[in-house]
């Protein structure tokens, strides 16, 4: 599960169109639309901030978003949520082209 940092009283409008700028960025130049429709879900909070569930059943999209956040600053932070090789729950937030392991259960949804 991927979350994307949201900034506080967003819409889901704007939090979209930074999304897509942010998809659109993973290509150099920008492309853009070339990621297929995702859905925003659940809404969580770690230390203060919110964050938005981002799912799209297209896997490359989530990748390109990972890998794009992973070699180079995005504009707003991510958090990936999953289960270990012995399902335990493991969370980590990438921000500025930085990772940081996270405590899981300290990501709640709200």
């Amino acid at each position: 599960m991927i979350l994307i940092e949201t900034a506080l009283g967003e819409s889901e409008t704007e939090l979209r169109a930074a999304i897509d700028q942010m998809l659109a960025s993973v290509w150099e130049p920008p492309e853009s639309d070339w990621w297929q429709r995702y859905e925003l879900r659940r809404i969580f909070e770690y230390s203060s901030q919110r964050y938005q569930e981002f799912h799209c059943l297209a896997g490359s999209v989530s990748s390109h978003l990972i890998a794009r956040a992973s070699r180079s600053a995005l504009p707003r932070a991510i958090i990936l949520m999953g289960d270990d090789l012995k399902q335990q729950p493991v969370a980590q937030r990438i921000a500025n082209a930085r990772t940081e392991n996270l405590v899981a259960s300290d990501v709640r949804e709200i």
